[in-house]
């Protein structure tokens, strides 16, 4: 029976084996972007070599020396010098004036002279032992890495690279910045009194961690010891279970112990980073959009093209249902009928496997999406043989399964007696007696025994044939006395469709439920719930979009509001000079810094600024510009001299530790605004206050006692308008200040969006840890250019309004939310057309009895086009529901890791669009699906009848 069922029906089988293989193909290749796409993050930061310890600090060799010692754990260490030097020839467009924060290899033997490193000349290292250390370097991806006794190679980071139009082999010169000019950034530099270095950029590289932004360019041994470092930053790799609160300690304890240095207010005396524990969460929004989307693919193609598969196993062992009753009997069991099926479905199973194992193996091409493809380690090819593997045995299985299931259901429910057929429940009286004789005439009958007008009237409507006003009765069982009340007043074709669409089949009334068509309503179902699927993955999918896209167009949403551009570093001849240019309609300076705040902060602290920075952060330690998003400003990754020592070192490490702990103190990224000038020389337009946070709840702070958060800020501190938080003051008293607002402020530097505070001028040096540094948010005038006023301020360091790194990584991701969208739009298409069809074929019988009591070619195709408009709707009405919830959970889930306001973007056009396209689309194939039984004029004689 296998050989003959395989040698009858081998190209319909290996059809259903390309349909079910092409189906897992799509979804394990899905399976296998998603992994790299979700992994892209961690797999950089492995091949990094990212420390779990970053200390950087002045250039004191002697301090490396004894930060190395404090710091129990540590098993392998590497020493970097730390250099900014300002580019020359190489200039982007409105950014002004660039600098460029860069690392190096430190010596590890006996310095000599200060001319060398810029050293003291009695300072000595302790070198690492050899080979013990992790390869820490940045990873390659075009070009080459640099030669180490080469005295002019370096390597650059790919975004800095792009924003400066740099490739590899390409040269550029740097003007270097000592010591000194390092910490005259806030009060102005001029010319750097460094030397002037021309690099050849070797090759282009990616990297996780601070470094990627903070210092792009890596420099060969040789190169670095032609340039004086700004500091040193040591990287330390510690035990398994790295001791942090001793770490904490250890590094209070040192940085209270150092001496100050002139001019280094700004800066804490140690900046620590963790980077192995402390990941971007930069990037945190825009992996889970692109993992829930890559996701909710593969579920919905997963299981619409499962249910397609299905119908057509289901369809293609119905066909054989009287074979298998022929081989019943002949005495063959069941178990041997299904098995011969599955044994002749062995080359439809093969190929499947084939095709399904391909799927993850061509998926291999595609690189991580969206933003996350510049995190990517190795870019190129990368299939998953595994996934191919577990992929291609699915499919085959899949096959089997689905096969051994539908000739199974075919077995048990594909045909029955002749006198079950004829004679089914329900059917009584004179209906069923006809039946058994001819089912013509028992389908006359039973219609004609349906056409009841009321539970006591008798009295049946004779049509009259081919009439448009013909009408069917509607039984006092079938429905409530509302609904027929309206069916009595709809056209008949309009009745009869609805109950087409949603009743079995024989729900014509009066009609029995026969058993050439087995499937009914129960084989519909599953594709109708495909589609409703599918309709809420494209509801879902145009919500995230529309969020997104209304993100990234309205600068408000991400704290941008009334500024187009920053001036870095303002003091008051370039704020004067900002107030009196032509191009400039409004300016508001802005001082940063950090602040200590949170519940758990009410421990009395002394003067801030002898402490161990805990987290980086732009006031504490302002990061070289390495994108085109990214708002430029002045340093390396490493920070001055420190000052003298004081209880709040300790009291500092206690705080980072409370908030490792589950505390509520932490270091925060604090602003405020000026107040604005006063008096008659005071420019009319600096009253409007254009400029200043998206306030999404209540106002920004006006006087003291007042303070307003960031969105992240806020929901981290469990706190909102009318509650109270503790900041420590630097006199080391906690102030208790009341929150009257939340909302959204611009990123400075290399902060994270929301996680900040706004604070108002009066008392803001109080409280500030550091000396505040000073910006300015410039609105250009009506009617000039951005770009035409950052021209007349070249000379200026600036940075032109651009979407943060978050709001910039989700506008990474394109269109790929529109592109599921559509994606799920044509299953969605495809799974109604299933409905449809499945229906029309299975109310054959009842069309046919339609048309010979008299319904017309156009009221059939009327009746046909209701009943498939009433499926598709119904599609959309359970989706689009559906659709709005899920879309709005995930964009919540979004807006909540990225730091910006919550309030999802509702896709009218597409609610608007969607249901009228289904109904045209779902009337065309119901038009389509019944020419043929326009052709019907050979049942004439089945009228009489």
């Amino acid at each position: 029976m296998a050989r003959v069922e395989l040698r009858r029906r081998l190209g319909a089988l290996l059809v259903l084996g390309v349909l079910t293989g092409v189906v897992a193909g799509l979804v394990g290749g899905t399976a296998g972007l998603l992994r790299r796409t979700a992994t892209a993050p961690a797999r950089l930061e492995r091949a990094s070599s990212l420390a779990d310890l970053q200390v950087s600090f002045a250039p004191d060799s002697a301090l490396a020396g004894r930060v190395l010692a404090a710091v129990p754990g540590v098993v392998v260490s590497s020493t970097l010098q730390a250099m900014v030097g300002r580019v020359e020839g190489h200039a982007a467009d409105g950014r002004g004036v660039i600098y460029l924060g860069a690392l190096g290899p430190a010596p590890i033997a006996g310095l000599t002279g200060s001319s060398a490193s810029g050293l003291p000349s009695t300072s000595t290292l302790t070198p690492t032992p050899p080979g013990s250390a992790p390869a820490h370097a940045p990873v390659v991806i075009r070009g080459r890495p640099v030669v180490a006794t080469a005295p002019d190679e370096a390597v650059l980071h790919e975004r800095t690279a792009a924003a400066l139009g740099v490739r590899p082999g390409d040269r550029l010169t740097l003007r270097m910045l000592t010591r000194a000019d390092y910490l005259r950034f806030d009060t102005g530099i001029g010319i750097p009194h460094g030397p002037l270095v021309t690099l050849t950029v070797t090759g282009l590289t990616r990297m996780a961690g601070p470094g990627a932004t903070q210092t792009p360019l890596w420099l060969s041994a040789g190169a670095t010891t032609r340039v004086r470092p700004v500091g040193l930053s040591v990287r330390m790799w510690l035990r398994e279970s790295p001791p942090f609160a001793a770490v904490d300690q250890a590094l209070a304890a040192v940085a209270a112990s150092l001496p100050p240095e002139l001019g280094a207010d700004e800066f804490p005396p140690l900046l620590v980073h963790r980077p192995a524990t402390e990941p971007d969460t930069r990037v945190a929004a825009s992996r889970q959009v692109l993992v829930a989307g890559l996701l909710v693919f593969a579920v919905v193609v997963g299981l619409a093209g499962l249910v397609v598969a299905g119908q057509a196993f289901a369809r293609h062992h119905a066909a054989t249902a009287h074979d298998q009753h022929v081989e019943e009997v002949l005495g063959l069991p069941g178990v041997g009928r299904v098995a011969a099926r599955v044994l002749a479905a062995g080359p439809a199973a093969l190929l499947a496997g084939l095709l399904g194992a391909a799927g993850p193996a061509i998926g291999g091409l595609l690189e991580p999406l969206g933003a996350l493809a510049s995190l990517e380690p190795h870019p190129g090819y990368a299939p998953s043989l595994a996934a191919s593997a577990i992929t291609g045995l699915a499919a085959t299985a899949a096959t089997l399964i689905l096969t051994a299931a539908t000739a199974t259901r075919a077995s048990r429910h594909g045909f029955d007696s002749p006198s079950s057929a004829a004679n089914p429940a329900g059917a009584t009286g004179a209906t069923g007696a006809a039946s058994a004789a001819d089912p013509v005439a028992a389908a006359g009958a039973a219609s004609a025994a349906g056409s009841v007008a009321d539970s006591g009237a008798a009295s049946a409507r004779r049509p009259r044939v081919g009439a448009a006003s013909f009408d069917v009765s509607v039984p006092r069982t079938a429905t409530r006395r509302p609904v027929r009340a309206l069916a009595s007043r709809c056209p008949v074709w309009l009745w009869v469709g609805v109950v087409f669409a949603l009743g079995p089949a024989g729900s014509l009334p009066g009609t029995p439920a026969t058993s050439a068509s087995p499937s009914g309503r129960g084989a519909r179902r599953p594709a109708l719930a495909g589609a409703a699927l599918a309709v809420t993955g494209l509801v879902a999918a145009t919500t995230i979009a529309g969020g997104i896209d209304q993100l990234v167009a309205n600068p408000e949403r991400y704290g941008w509001r009334g500024a187009d551009l920053q001036v870095v570093d303002v003091h008051p001849e370039v704020e004067a000079r900002l107030r009196a240019d032509p191009h400039v309609a409004e300016v508001r300076v802005l001082a940063q810094s950090t602040v200590l705040a949170g519940q758990d902060c009410g421990t009395p602290r002394t003067e801030p600024r002898h402490a161990a920075a805990s987290a980086p952060t732009a006031a504490s330690a302002p990061t070289a510009a390495s994108a085109p998003d990214a708002t430029p400003s002045s340093a390396s990754a490493s920070t001055p001299t420190p000052t003298p020592a004081t209880a709040l070192a300790s009291a500092s490490a206690s705080a980072s530790a409370a908030a490792r702990a589950g505390g509520t103190c932490r270091e925060l990224t604090a602003y405020s605004f000026d107040a604005p000038a006063t008096g008659p020389a005071a420019p009319k337009r600096a009253a409007a206050n254009r400029i200043g946070w998206t306030m999404l709840a209540g106002h920004e702070p006006r006087r003291a006692g007042e303070i307003a958060l960031g969105l992240r800020t806020a929901d981290d501190l469990g706190l909102g308008v009318g509650d109270v938080v503790i900041v420590a003051a630097r006199s080391g008293e906690p102030h208790r200040l009341t929150v009257v607002g939340t909302g959204i402020g611009p990123v400075l530097g290399d902060d994270r969006l929301g996680d900040s505070v706004l604070l108002p001028a009066a008392g803001f040096t109080d409280l500030a840890r550091t000396s505040p540094w000073r910006s300015a948010l410039v609105a250009v005038a009506s009617g000039v250019s951005t770009r035409a006023a950052a021209a007349s301020l070249g000379d200026l360091e600036l940075g032109l309004r651009a979407p943060p790194a978050e709001v910039a990584n989700l506008a990474g991701i394109g269109r790929l939310p529109h592109l599921l969208g559509a994606a799920l739009a044509m299953l969605a298409l495809a799974a109604v057309a299933h409905v449809v069809l499945a229906a029309g074929r299975d109310r054959r019988e009842e069309f046919t009895i339609l048309r010979a009591l008299g319904f017309s070619c156009v009221q059939t195709a009327a009746v046909a086009v209701t009943m498939s408009c009433a499926l598709a709707f119904l599609a959309v009405l359970l989706g689009i529901p559906l659709g709005l919830g899920v879309g709005r959970l995930v964009w919540w889930e979004i807006a909540t890791a990225t730091g910006i306001a919550t309030d999802p973007a509702f896709p009218a056009g597409t609610l608007t669009i969607l249901p009228i396209a289904a109904l045209a689309a779902s009337a065309l194939l119901a038009l389509v699906a019944r020419r043929a039984d326009v052709r019907l004029h050979t049942l004439a004689p089945g009228r009489e009848e």
